[in-house]
């Protein structure tokens, strides 16, 4: 399947779909403990039966152990399922609004990078949306909230209180894999990439985090922290412009296409 798709003539390319990622990531991560749990009510069904391995006052009391457990992971499979598919929705929203950037400007949705096989426990390092603009590159991360946003030394507030996850470390850290070095070792794995394009990468690449907040409010503290750059959905396509305006083409622009085309087409094989 070609996952590349040509945005209308006078506007950015866009390359991958966004929300897919986060669908089958919530998916295969709120289902695993019903799984789990159906598992266990087979093996006591075949314990049960033909020939009880179990008395059947334990079988019983573990039924009704298993039923309870059951009907406590559908509450919490459903909560987590549906805040998966929110993101997916605000990624798919931020989508359309990036797809009417200039002609020149390249998009990525649903990026997982290399480090993301390594922190598990934090749902990896995926990158919701790469926009490559003539002049830098802004790694997004997209944030479908409600509630009112504020800034207090530093730290992210959703009506007052910090995030599980704190959102600005979080697109830091997504930013970091997207750095000349593993943009170049992914050409280098790349069989599709022509030989004579594996050394168009600059070696300083100019690198924006952006994170933007679909269906938030924003207080009067929301500043940019440090080098991310904080927005609501709205704004986000003329944050880009601004930030990208005046600044020298980047060397090597062919080849950071090329490699991100490249990140995107495998997502799409292995999906």
């Amino acid at each position: 399947m070609n996952n590349k798709r040509p945005a209308p003539c006078c506007n950015a390319r866009v390359y991958g779909s966004p929300g897919t990622r986060v669908r089958l990531l919530g998916l295969a991560r709120s289902l695993w403990p019903m799984i789990l749990i159906l598992v266990a009510f087979g093996y006591l069904l075949r314990a049960a039966a033909p020939v009880p391995a179990l008395s059947s006052t334990t079988t019983g009391l573990l039924f009704l152990a298993l039923a309870a457990l059951l009907a406590a992971a559908a509450n919490r499979c459903r909560d987590r399922l549906t805040s998966y598919l929110k993101g997916a929705r605000g990624e798919e929203t931020v989508a359309r609004l990036l797809a009417t950037l200039p002609e020149g400007w390249h998009i990525f949705h649903g990026i997982a990078t290399p480090s993301s096989r390594f922190q598990p426990s934090q749902g990896g390092a995926d990158i919701d949306h790469v926009v490559v603009a003539p002049g830098c590159v802004f790694v997004i991360e997209t944030k479908n909230w409600s509630g009112t946003i504020s800034i207090e030394s530093g730290t992210l507030l959703c009506d007052g209180v910090p995030p599980d996850r704190d959102p600005i470390q979080q697109v830091m850290q997504a930013s970091l894999p997207m750095s000349t070095r593993i943009l170049a070792e992914h050409m280098q794995a790349s069989t599709h990439v022509p030989v004579a394009s594996k050394n168009l990468i600059s070696t300083d690449i100019p690198l924006v985090p952006v994170l933007c907040f679909n269906g938030s409010l924003f207080d009067d503290t929301v500043k940019d922290v440090g080098d991310v750059a904080i927005c609501q959905a709205e704004d986000l396509c003329a944050i880009l412009v601004r930030h990208a305006s005046g600044r020298p083409p980047i060397k090597g622009l062919d080849g950071i296409i090329l490699a991100l085309t490249g990140m995107v087409d495998k997502e799409a094989s292995d999906a």
